[in-house]
Order: structure tokens, then C-alpha cells, then sequence
């Protein structure tokens, strides 16, 4: 189902933007969203702190909320956007 969703809609990407490295707040809301062990948590934070994390509409707003409700601010870009505006950032 999830690579259906991609093939028709595209990849977004989550960027952190107020903690580097990742703290334990990002990593819980990670973990809360995706339902990963401590490791792919630390990772997906860690990407989404440098170059954004990949994943569906929904995973990254799901996402984004919740690192939200923890002070942290995110951001979210369609690399489909991406694509047809290099710009847009």
C-alpha cells in the first residue's frame, strides 16, 4: 500500500529545524509515528536533521505534529514540488 501512495503521489521530505543533533523528544515522536526501534528512530531523526526525511504525506505531518507538540519545528516539502521548482526549498 505505502509504495502505491508513493508511485501516485511522491516522497515528502521532514526537515528539522530547531534541534542538531536530535534530541530524545525527536526521537520519541519517531518512534510514536512510526513504530521503529531506538536505532531507525535515531537515524530518521538524525536525516531529518541534515538532508530531510523521506516518507509519505501523512507519515511526515503525523511526524511533524508531534515533534511540534515538543517545541520542535519542522518543515515538510513535496519533492515533487521540488522537482518542478528547483527553488523551492
Amino acid at each position: 500500500m505505502r509504495d502505491a501512495i508513493l508511485n501516485s503521489h511522491g516522497y515528502y521530505r521532514l526537515k528539522i529545524l530547531t534541534e542538531s543533533p536530535p534530541g530524545g523528544k525527536a526521537l520519541k515522536a519517531f518512534r510514536d509515528a512510526l513504530g521503529v526501534s531506538l536505532k531507525q528512530a535515531r537515524d530518521s531523526a538524525l536525516e531529518a536533521s541534515t538532508e530531510g526525511f523521506r516518507g509519505t504525506y501523512v507519515e511526515t505531518m503525523l511526524i511533524r505534529e508531534l515533534l511540534e507538540a515538543s517545541g520542535i519545528i519542522s518543515s515538510i516539502v513535496s519533492e515533487k514540488a521540488r522537482e518542478e521548482d528547483p527553488h523551492n526549498t
